[in-house]
């Protein structure tokens, strides 16, 4: 009888220990839960804070270039469309001469934006047809000259804008170019 005791007492204590152990593993899975739940909540309010911060650069960029067409279009009488600007505010920017890179701006790439993309295509010796002729290579410069060949191209030499290049327009300059 006192051995029978024993065993309900000892299956009473495993019961206990179970529930001690289960109810431990629920807190821990509740704390993970909570954790998760705060860095899911930060990670949204920083790409929230990203995304402001990178619509405020295109805007300060937009309204760059479109000071740059204005004064170009008065130093050389060109006719040059305005370039868009966001309905939101747009913060002033410093004159040319203290903005890094805008003075060095080569007169012969002038910042026109054309009407329509430029479709210029040049024959390979492979026979290929690409947006660049063979002797092409990638321009170095500033960010805003490299912007601009982005953007707007080089009308002069009759280069596309790089962002319609693709992979076959650039591979002949090596496997860096992808």
């Amino acid at each position: 009888s006192t051995a029978k005791k024993a065993r309900v007492d000892d299956q009473s204590n495993v019961g206990g220990n179970s529930n001690a152990i289960i109810s431990s593993i629920l807190q821990k899975m509740q704390l993970q839960n909570s954790l998760t739940i705060d860095f899911i909540g930060t990670l949204s309010t920083s790409l929230n804070g990203y995304r402001s911060t990178l619509q405020e650069n295109n805007q300060s960029i937009t309204a760059e270039l479109q000071r740059l067409n204005n004064s170009l279009q008065q130093t050389d009488n060109i006719s040059v469309p305005p370039a868009p600007v966001p309905a939101a505010s747009v913060p002033t920017l410093p004159p040319a001469a203290a903005v890094p890179g805008v003075a060095s701006l080569p007169q012969s790439a002038p910042l026109v934006v054309p009407a329509q993309e430029q479709r210029w295509f040049y024959n390979h010796p492979d026979g290929s047809q690409r947006r660049v002729p063979p002797s092409w290579k990638f321009p170095s410069g500033t960010l805003l000259e490299l912007y601009t060949l982005w953007h707007l191209g080089d009308p002069q030499n009759q280069i596309s804008p790089m962002k319609y290049f693709s992979t076959s327009d650039v591979s002949f300059c090596g496997k860096r170019s992808r």
